[in-house]
């Protein structure tokens, strides 16, 4: 799975929801039994149209920092935040992730006409994001302890000092249009606009 400088594709199904994570995001109450009874409307239809679809691009890369930089092969990058994340490392994992278009879709059918369901949705779709990035974050974790590595948390362009405009870099570098779908825009914002885009480093012990 890890093999260097090798695009690959992997489909993942969302597994179980975490409705504590989606009211965080939406900022609200677990006990609001209204907003309780819309997500489970909202899940419920989702789940009927088979709204989310996991899909998530990536590529092994060696890489070399000097100072604050840290060349990725195909492309280098300034960031003392994520030096420090990746000390030790000799290879990194660089990914995409996305759940879809289907659900910006799905989204603007309400966004003029319901703000709680639009709330509620916007979280939802956040967390299920987070939830391939975490099934693709466990599979590398799991292969790195059977190979004698160590993962390092993710880190996605945006956190830190880390530029949002590293996506110029890495959503070609994955063939992410083609693969999963994703573009990004003159503001740099991917569509669906649910996707992530993250580094993963890779220390060997």
């Amino acid at each position: 799975m890890l093999e260097k400088n090798f695009v690959q594709k992997k489909i993942y199904t969302p597994s179980e929801y975490n409705r504590q994570e989606i009211l965080r995001y939406a900022s609200c109450r677990n006990e609001d039994e209204k907003v309780n009874e819309l997500l489970d409307e909202i899940i419920a239809d989702c789940e009927k149209q088979k709204i989310f679809s996991g899909g998530v691009s990536f590529i092994c890369v060696p890489i070399k920092m000097e100072e604050n930089r840290i060349d990725f092969s195909y492309f280098s990058v300034v960031s003392s935040d994520l030096k420090k994340n990746l000390a030790g490392c000799s290879s990194a994992v660089i990914f995409a992730a996305t759940v879809g278009i289907r659900f910006d879709q799905y989204l603007r059918r309400f966004q003029q006409t319901s703000i709680t369901k639009t709330a509620l949705l916007q979280a939802l779709g956040a967390e299920r994001v987070e939830n391939v990035c975490n099934q693709f974050n466990d599979e590398v974790k799991k292969i790195c302890e059977e190979n004698n590595c160590k993962c390092h948390a993710r880190f996605s362009p945006g956190y830190g000092d880390l530029p949002l405009a590293l996506q110029k870099n890495i959503l070609p570098l994955l063939d992410a249009n083609r693969k999963l779908g994703i573009s990004l825009n003159d503001s740099l914002l991917m569509s669906p606009s649910k996707s992530v885009t993250a580094i993963i480093g890779i220390e060997e012990l």
